[in-house]
């Protein structure tokens, strides 16, 4: 949450690290090179031909050229060295200045990035940069919202939902399903129940079988719902099944058989079953190279490893993870969501308390949106506990409060126990009994329910 990251002291940085940028960075720069980045800030990555479409010219080569010559924070994504992307700090910065500006039409520069990444059949980007420019990218929608899912960008599909025809078209079930993903991996459950319930009916009503990767498609989304809402016997009950199904001629599909399946193991307690999963189909997820599904197999890797108390495995699986995800869609992906905290565990359980903090600070809003439960209530306990060993006992509990606040209104009794028990820490060392046996109260409550048992 930004009050979270004003409270650990990310806002004042980031002002200090703006206005250096400003004056010592984008002052001196002749203004043909500046107008260049503030034209190319609106995108994630730069390529020549896709900078001179964007800004209308034919200089976008010689320009990224100049731009890494003078050391202007611009790193190559690839060995070739024709994609680029600008430093996190200094894009903002110049999208800022871009946005208060006002002369130069950002929908405008959005539109001619959507034409040139189409023109590809890069989708994904090609539907964000049309949406950002006020369309509703409906040409391609089926290979679009795929591909949005296959990267893991689950903001852009369910903002996608708005612009998409409320009635359902029996020709675009795959993309119907894509949003339901995306509507569950956003913890909007009666939305996404509903959504399945709405497909099912249609395709019922149609008289036409789904396609079998289809019908498994929506039931391991349905499984996925249940599984991220806390209902974890039911998830259990639709996707150990389709186990069985694997490989059902979508790779895409299997890999999210096996990683929900992990999950559920896991939320369990049981690590060991859910490595076994992923090992007895480790063939199918290795050969299916999209962002999601490797990074979330790393997500339920880590978190076993964690719980069995195999540190360094853990790091390793979840680093890799998380730089391989980066490298690819940026510090604001969700896969950052899943994965620093588990980082910022073992960095905590290492004394490392700085590295937990900057694994998790920039990334708050991120955890907020998109992380499940366990990932979650350990993220904020961290910064709890860092915020009460240096004194700032006002700050800890108000980190627990958000993360709490968060797991109640979506029904999350697992992330409520530890963040309550952490509560229970605070009010004592701040020498409140009555606070503490209040909590402790609520916490006993809890304890009797079956969901939470287990995790207190």
């Amino acid at each position: 949450s930004p009050d979270a990251s004003t409270a650990m002291g990310f806002g004042a940085g980031s002002r200090s690290i703006s206005r250096y940028l400003d004056e010592v960075i984008f002052a001196p720069l002749p203004p043909e090179v500046f107008d260049f980045l503030l034209h190319t800030s609106v995108l994630n990555r730069l390529h020549p031909d896709l900078c001179d479409a964007v800004c209308g010219r034919h200089n976008g080569g010689e320009m990224l050229r100049w731009i890494a010559q003078h050391n202007l924070f611009l790193s190559a994504l690839d060995d070739s060295g024709r994609w680029f992307r600008y430093h996190p700090l200094m894009r903002d910065a110049l999208l800022h200045r871009l946005r208060h500006g006002g002369d130069i039409d950002i929908r405008q520069l959005h539109d001619r990035a959507s034409a040139w990444f189409a023109a590809q059949q890069l989708w994904a980007e090609a539907i964000r940069h049309a949406l950002a420019a006020g369309k509703s990218a409906a040409r391609d929608a089926e290979a679009g919202a795929q591909s949005l899912a296959e990267e893991g960008d689950i903001d852009t599909l369910v903002q996608w939902i708005r612009y998409l025809p409320a009635n359902l078209d029996p020709s675009r079930i795959e993309l119907q399903l894509n949003l339901a993903w995306a509507l569950a991996h956003r913890f909007r459950f009666s939305d996404a129940r509903q959504l399945l319930d709405a497909i099912e009916t249609q395709s019922a009503a149609h008289g036409g079988a789904l396609a079998h990767s289809s019908w498994v498609k929506l039931r391991v989304v349905r499984a996925i719902c249940e599984a991220f809402a806390d209902n974890i016997a039911r998830s259990i009950a639709i996707v150990e099944p389709l186990l069985r199904e694997v490989p059902c001629g979508d790779i895409w599909v299997d890999g999210l058989v096996c990683n929900i399946l992990s999950y559920c193991h896991l939320a369990d307690s049981r690590p060991q079953q859910a490595l076994e999963v992923q090992q007895r189909v480790s063939g199918v997820s290795v050969a299916n190279r999209n962002l999601f599904v490797t990074v979330y197999r790393a997500f339920v890797m880590a978190q076993s490893y964690l719980r069995q108390g195999n540190l360094a495995e853990a790091e390793r699986q979840a680093a890799g993870a998380l730089r391989y995800a980066e490298q690819h869609t940026g510090e604001n992906a969700s896969s950052g969501a899943t994965l620093a905290p588990i980082l910022a565990e073992i960095a905590w359980e290492q004394g490392k308390g700085e590295q937990a903090q900057s694994l998790l600070v920039p990334r708050l809003e991120t955890i907020d949106n998109f992380c499940p439960p366990d990932g979650l209530s350990r993220g904020y306990i961290i910064l709890a506990r860092q915020a009460r060993e240096m004194g700032r006992l006002a700050e800890a509990e108000s980190l627990l409060l958000h993360a709490e606040g968060l797991a109640a209104q979506r029904g999350w009794l697992r992330a409520q126990a530890p963040l309550l028990a952490e509560r229970i820490a605070v009010a004592l060392h701040a020498g409140d009994k009555l606070a503490a046996d209040a909590l402790l109260l609520r916490l006993q409550t809890l304890s009797q329910t079956e969901a939470a048992g287990g995790y207190i």
